[in-house]
Order: structure tokens, then sequence, then C-alpha cells
């Protein structure tokens, strides 16, 4: 069970390559150092999830941590594009809501932790 939470870590880490790729493809195509900025948090959720990915004993506090950041900041442009009166793109919708609850599911495995888990 615990290789589940690394498992999505590694899923949105993937997918975290092609938003970076794009976003500063966009940022560089349009000039605007604002709009890269605007996402700069993103840029800290994905390296939080490689280091999800790539760690082995992490505290659990750390991986809560890192997917209450990620359910908080996808949550937040999620709801942010849903009350935009325009139709958003389902790429975005679809991303957010992916990561979102992927992070949700992660989070809860993570709390079920094992015994040592709960004893450091």
């Amino acid at each position: 069970m615990r290789s589940i939470p690394k498992n999505i870590a590694t899923v949105l880490a993937s997918g975290g390559v092609f938003w970076a790729c794009f976003l500063v493809f966009v940022s560089l195509a349009t000039q605007s150092l604002q709009f890269l900025s605007m996402f700069a948090p993103g840029f800290l959720i994905w390296g939080l999830w490689i280091v999800r990915a790539k760690s082995r004993n992490l505290h659990v506090h750390y991986r809560r941590l890192i997917w209450s950041a990620s359910i908080a900041y996808n949550l937040f442009w999620l709801l942010r594009f849903l009350r935009s009166p325009a139709n958003q793109p389902l790429l975005y919708t679809g991303w957010w809501t992916l990561a979102a609850g992927l992070s949700l599911v992660a989070i809860i495995l993570e709390s079920e932790g094992t015994e040592t888990d709960r004893r450091s």
C-alpha cells in the first residue's frame, strides 16, 4: 500500500513535465515573465511530487504536507477556472481535477501509514 502514493507522485511528476514545458513555451512566446511567475507555485508542487516519488524514508508529516499543498494548489486553479464565465479547455480542468483527486487518495493512504510511520 505504501507504494501507491509513490506511484501517484510519479504519475503527477511526469504530467508536471508537460505542464512545465508548456508554461515555459507560452511564457517565452508571449515574452511574459508575469505569466510564468503566476504559475511559480506549480513548479514548487512539481518539485515536491518529484521528492515524494524519489524518497524512501520521508517522514509521514512531510508526505502529508506535500499532498496537502498539492490538493490546495490544484483545487485553487480548478475552482478559479470553473468560476470564470468562459468555457475552459478540458485539458486544464481535467488535469487539475485529476491532480487534486489523486493527491486526495494519496494523503488518505499516507494517513494509513505503517506502524513505524506512526511511531516516528
